[in-house]
Order: C-alpha cells, then sequence, then structure tokens
C-alpha cells in the first residue's frame, strides 16, 4: 500500500513538473486570416516560428486562397525575419505566391504585434512580377492578419 501510495505522488510531482515545462515553452505556431496581402483579396494561414537564443528570429508560412473559377486555388508561401525581442516586431521578408501554372513574388515590410495567444500584423506587401497576359508588372499592396498562436 505504501509503495502504490509513493508511486501515485511520485507520477504527480512528475506530471506536474512535465506540464510546467510544456506551459513554459514559447508557442512556435500560427493560425491567421490575412487580408490582402500575398493572396491579393485574402488567405487563410499556418506558420512557424524559429526561436534563436529565446527569441523569434524567422517565420516560415504557408496559406490558401480561392479567388476566381479559372484560377481555382492559389497558395501564398513566405520567409520572415523578425526585428524585435518582445511582443512588438518589424518583419521583412520574401514570398511567392504559386497560381496553377505561374505565380508572382511577394515583398513584405511590416509591422507584427503578439500576445500569448493573439497575432496581429499590418504590411506593405508588393506584389512583383505579376504577369498579366504579356505584360509582366509589379502593384504596391497591403495586408491585414489577424489569428491565434499555439
Amino acid at each position: 500500500m505504501k509503495n502504490c501510495l509513493l508511486i501515485i505522488v511520485a507520477n504527480f510531482i512528475f506530471s506536474c513538473s512535465c506540464s510546467q515545462i510544456i506551459l513554459d515553452e514559447p508557442l512556435k505556431n500560427g493560425l491567421y486570416v490575412e487580408a490582402g496581402g500575398n493572396a491579393i483579396l485574402y488567405s487563410l494561414n499556418y506558420e512557424r516560428r524559429f526561436y534563436f537564443n529565446g527569441s523569434p528570429r524567422f517565420t516560415a508560412r504557408v496559406g490558401f486562397a480561392t479567388l476566381f473559377a479559372e484560377e481555382p486555388f492559389l497558395i501564398p508561401a513566405e520567409i520572415n525575419y523578425l526585428f524585435g525581442k518582445k511582443k512588438k516586431h518589424f518583419e521583412a521578408g520574401l514570398g511567392r505566391t504559386f497560381l496553377q501554372q505561374d505565380g508572382f513574388n511577394v515583398l513584405r515590410l511590416g509591422f507584427r504585434s503578439e500576445n500569448k495567444k493573439r497575432i496581429f500584423r499590418i504590411a506593405f506587401t508588393p506584389l512583383l512580377g505579376v504577369i498579366s497576359g504579356d505584360i509582366i508588372s509589379s502593384y504596391p499592396w497591403l495586408g491585414i492578419s489577424y489569428g491565434w498562436r499555439f
């Protein structure tokens, strides 16, 4: 009986300490909706953060959007570098939005604010190398994002 009680108490202490370790880990994933931005009108996105020395430094993101009947879907992909150490960051990045057979490049210069559970981003996201018929051009563009971290 004593051994059984000792095992239960030890298991409880170990599980509490493990849950504390898990809770203290930085949140590395994000899901958010972006209006405008890389996919022109909107996109649903997943983001992964990469930490160096305890601070977030890079993010990699992939998304999905549908726009027009002749283009069934868009897939924006992007890598950003984060400047700043607390809850507010300047982000700069490069991305590519893939269409069925073509795509275009996207530059990101923006501001990012986050807390333990939420992400808010606003950025200048010019679309570079957009092909329209025989013409290749660039367009100034903006993106606003809101989502959740986990």
